[in-house]
């Protein structure tokens, strides 16, 4: 696990180039209330999963819409700031490009998705930047130990708000670094990276039913 404070370096090209974008979390009932107009088939795919929204770079929708989204390889990861935050990571990569959510883990919400990863419980949607469209990619059961990531969520439900806003800026710059997550796709080096931040819910402001869910 990195700590922040080890961090430290001088940004790159690519690291110029990352594009943030607010990231949403949706409860199961939030799903099943942004679906209920979809049809049979589609609202049993989304039945009682979590979701997980963001955005991507164009060249990066354009290259995960060309496999099937279960095949997209993805990492979990964590890390603790200098302040005492926790953030969880979830990455997907294709070549050189990934897409990095980030959560912070002191919400009970954020620790209830991590739970449902072992079990496929959940899923990722990932619209294109500028765009409407969106790539959705169904959660496939978890073979890694996430205990060690789930203890962080429990260490870090004391913790208010205001720690991880204070921490923000300096997640913000340390996940732009292409080499903040390292490639795990052979023969490729990270070269393209978009990150979606899902900020504490008291932070973040309320999205309208059924926006996020693709």
């Amino acid at each position: 696990m990195n700590r922040l404070r080890e961090l430290t370096y001088e940004p790159s090209k690519n690291d110029l180039d990352t594009q943030f974008a607010k990231g949403r979390l949706m409860s199961p009932a939030e799903v099943a209330a942004a679906t209920r107009h979809r049809t049979r088939s589609e609202i049993e795919r989304y039945e009682q999963r979590w979701m997980l929204c963001g955005d991507v770079k164009v060249a990066t929708y354009d290259l995960f819409t060309r496999i099937p989204g279960s095949d997209i390889p993805f990492r979990v990861s964590a890390f603790s700031s200098t302040l005492g935050s926790h953030w969880g990571v979830i990455t997907h990569q294709l070549e050189g490009h990934q897409h990095r959510f980030v959560l912070p883990l002191g919400e009970p919400a954020f620790a209830a998705f991590f739970r449902a990863m072992p079990i496929a419980r959940h899923g990722f949607s990932l619209g294109r930047a500028g765009g409407l469209e969106a790539v959705v990619i169904q959660g496939q059961p978890l073979g890694a130990d996430i205990r060690p990531l789930l203890q962080l969520c429990e260490s870090a439900s004391g913790l208010s708000s205001a720690v991880c806003l204070q921490d923000l800026h300096r997640v913000m710059l340390t996940l732009a670094r292409a080499d903040a997550i390292p490639s795990f796709i052979t023969g490729y080096e990270v070269t393209d990276v978009s990150v979606s931040i899902t900020l504490p819910g008291q932070l973040a402001a309320p999205a309208t039913t059924g926006e996020a869910v693709h």
